[in-house]
């Protein structure tokens, strides 16, 4: 080997080195972060990355496909929708929208606009600055990017079922610092976080998935600190059976402790203004599904019944 060759494959081996020492310096700093503050349910955990942490070794390690049974077929179903239209700047929200005149201003300038005002209006109805905030059912993340930014929480915690809706939530829009973002697997039914975890619980359509929606809400109830809210924006099939939802939310959270708004309307007028969106939204569903389903999956569930609720733990 000559003495030039003999030094470039020696710069080569510096800069692989290097790198890989940058690569374990980041690691070990994110480490540092979700130190094991105990992941068992019920433990003792304190400081603004303890609710992160205490599941996030668990979530690393939990199987790439949990078993849903019934309600498989909506991780399925999702993981298809990930590989055919990964995340993007301008496609990072799942929801059928809501029209309001004049929007948040914590939407008006995103992509996705409507999307991110349904959002926005549903944690104007609770404070989240300085809150320890846990989304479930997180979708792609856009949501909680969208909120994290304007309320600056104490913690942002979003869990989906979908492994690659989770990784790549986190690739895309974790973060750290003062207001921290991250993104957890685990089952809304089965929810892997310590009793009192959150000040307040984010879901937006995403319940009408869950097969027992009760086990849901007795989820929430638990990782809900004393005086806690859960927001939840959703739709159901009829007036029967959202009357059913509000229910079961009141057996739950007590008669006085769960508010109303029907937004239906806004929803429609909302997917009305993005006709031409839905349909490229029918076109793009397409090459993973069947025309009939993505039909109903872009218009359907927005023609349905939909409400916003407020439940409080009343002290």
């Amino acid at each position: 080997m000559s003495v030039l060759a003999r030094q470039i494959s020696i710069s080569r081996n510096a800069l692989i080195s290097l790198a890989a020492c940058l690569l374990l310096t980041w690691l070990l700093d994110v480490c540092s972060r979700f130190a094991f503050l105990g992941a068992q349910r019920g433990a003792a955990v304190h400081g603004p990355y303890s609710t992160i942490a205490a599941s996030a070794l668990r979530a690393l390690t939990a199987p790439a496909v949990l078993d849903m049974g019934e309600g498989k077929h909506v991780e399925e179903w999702y993981g298809a929708q990930m590989d055919a239209e990964p995340p993007s700047d301008d496609d990072e929200l799942m929801n059928y929208g809501l029209h309001t005149d004049p929007l948040h201003p914590a939407a008006v300038e995103h992509p996705q606009a409507h999307m991110a005002n349904m959002y926005a209006m549903l944690a104007d109805r609770s404070p989240l600055t300085s809150k320890r905030v846990l989304e479930v059912g997180s979708g792609r993340g856009g949501g909680a990017a969208v909120l994290s930014r304007w309320h600056q929480p104490a913690q942002y915690v979003g869990l989906d079922l979908v492994a690659t809706q989770v990784s790549s939530s986190n690739r895309r829009l974790a973060s750290f610092g003062s207001s921290p973002l991250v993104f957890v697997q685990g089952d809304a039914q089965d929810i892997p976080f310590p009793n009192s975890s959150f000040d307040v619980v984010i879901n937006v359509e995403s319940s009408h998935n869950y097969p027992n929606f009760m086990k849901f809400l007795k989820e929430v109830r638990r990782v809900l600190a004393k005086g806690g809210v859960l927001l939840i924006e959703d739709f159901r099939n009829d007036d029967a059976d959202m009357n059913a939802m509000m229910a079961q939310l009141k057996d739950v959270f007590g008669e006085d402790g769960v508010t109303a708004t029907n937004i239906s309307s806004n929803v429609v007028a909302s997917m009305e203004m993005r006709r031409e969106y839905i349909e490229e939204r029918i076109a793009e569903c397409e090459k993973f599904s069947s025309r009939d389903y993505c039909y109903w999956y872009w218009w359907g569930g927005g023609t349905l019944p939909t409400f916003v609720f407020t439940c409080q733990l009343v002290e």
